[in-house]
C-alpha cells in the first residue's frame, strides 16, 4: 500500500471535531515552531512564501478544474495544499519572532493534536 492510501485510510478514522482541532494544532505549533527559530529561517523566508504561494495556487488550480469537469478532487491534491498552507503559517511565524512564550503555543499545538491520536488508537484496535 503506498503512502498516501496509507495516510487517507488514517485521516478516516479520525472524528470531523478531532480532525478539526488536529488542524488547528498542526498550524498553531508550525506557527510557534516559526517564531521559536525566526533568526536561523530568516534567510531562507523568501523562498518559504514563495514555495507556499506555488503550492496554494496549484492546488487551487487542480481543485478548481476538478470542480468545472464534476470530478472528484484527488486526496493527493488536498495534502498538497495543506502543505502549502503550513508553509504559509511557516512564514507568517518567521515574521513574528517577538510572540511571548512560543514553547507554550507549541504545547498548545501538541495539546490540540491529543484528541486525533486518541481516536486513531482507538479504533485501530476495533
Amino acid at each position: 500500500m503506498n503512502l498516501m492510501k496509507q495516510y487517507e485510510d488514517t485521516s478516516k478514522k479520525i472524528s470531523r471535531e478531532s480532525y478539526r482541532l488536529l488542524i488547528s494544532g498542526k498550524f498553531i505549533a508550525v506557527f510557534a515552531i516559526g517564531a521559536m527559530l525566526s533568526r536561523q529561517l530568516f534567510l531562507y523566508a523568501y523562498f518559504i512564501m514563495m514555495a507556499s504561494v506555488l503550492l496554494v495556487l496549484a492546488y487551487t488550480q487542480i481543485s478548481l478544474v476538478h470542480w468545472h469537469g464534476n470530478q472528484k478532487t484527488p486526496y493527493k491534491t488536498h495534502v498538497i495544499g495543506s502543505l502549502g498552507a503550513m508553509l504559509l503559517v511557516l512564514f507568517f511565524g518567521i515574521q513574528s519572532p517577538q510572540m511571548p512564550y512560543p514553547i507554550y503555543v507549541l504545547l498548545l499545538g501538541v495539546l490540540f493534536g491529543i484528541p486525533a491520536l486518541r481516536d486513531i488508537l482507538n479504533r485501530s484496535k476495533k
